[in-house]
């Protein structure tokens, strides 16, 4: 994604869509990567609910999602995000959908 953003763009930008949680370890990787490869990752952050840590459909701005380069989706805690709505919103606007499961 970083080389496909050089050529359309001329810098290695891309903007991807994740939980608001900042400690998973793919979020640590990306931001190590910033670093490493002189590039710039933007976050749109999808909230989440606070009684059970799932995803908040209602927090998506699909406007935001259709900016993005990227969806992450992020299982957190031992618990299944909820993701049917990101991945439906991946297909329509043709964004991949990655999942991390690291935590799950």
């Amino acid at each position: 994604l970083l080389e496909e953003s050089k050529e359309r763009t001329g810098e290695m930008k891309i903007k991807m869509a994740l939980p608001a949680v900042h400690f998973g370890s793919f979020y640590r990787l990306l931001k190590g990567m910033e670093k490493s490869m002189n590039c710039t990752i933007e976050f749109y952050e999808v909230d989440l609910k606070e009684e059970d840590w799932t995803l908040d459909e209602d927090s998506i701005d699909e406007k935001e999602i259709a900016s993005c380069d990227l969806i992450l989706c992020q299982h957190l805690f031992g618990l299944p995000l909820v993701q049917d709505k990101l991945f439906e919103l991946g297909k329509k606007f043709s964004i991949p959908v990655l999942e991390d499961c690291v935590q799950s």
